[in-house]
């Protein structure tokens, strides 16, 4: 249908890329599990050939240590903005290279994960 429905069960929002442009795909709802009678909101938003949806863990944005500022959810809007018309396969590999840049040799304390997803093949994929 060329549509993507989400819910939010307390995490952080996914991102979604259309061109070059990237907007937060917000929905409510209570912390997944955290009660027997929780409640999400559930949306609906468009996604024609070539939209990409990422999906990610907060390990990312919280990255950093108690002397140096977080990689932060403003920093990697900006990557994301940056990298939105790579390749969905390369995206993620960017975003991280990102982050460990700005944190150095810093271990990174929480898990970090990325998922970027692509309606479709755009037209110059197809042509490749």
């Amino acid at each position: 249908t060329e549509t993507v429905r989400f819910a939010n069960g307390g995490q952080n929002f996914p991102f979604f890329m259309t061109g070059d442009k990237v907007e937060v795909l917000v929905a409510r709802g209570n912390q997944l599990g955290a009660a027997p009678e929780a409640t999400f909101e559930t949306h609906s938003r468009p996604m024609k050939r070539g939209d990409k949806l990422l999906l990610y863990t907060d390990g990312i944005t919280e990255a950093g240590t108690p002397l140096i500022d977080p990689y932060g959810e403003r920093r990697f809007r900006r990557a994301i903005a940056k990298y939105a018309s790579e390749s969905p396969l390369r995206i993620p590999e960017l975003l991280v290279d990102g982050m460990d840049k700005f944190i150095g040799d810093v271990e990174v304390a929480d898990d970090i994960t990325l998922v970027v997803a692509q309606c479709g093949r755009t037209e110059a994929e197809e042509q490749a």
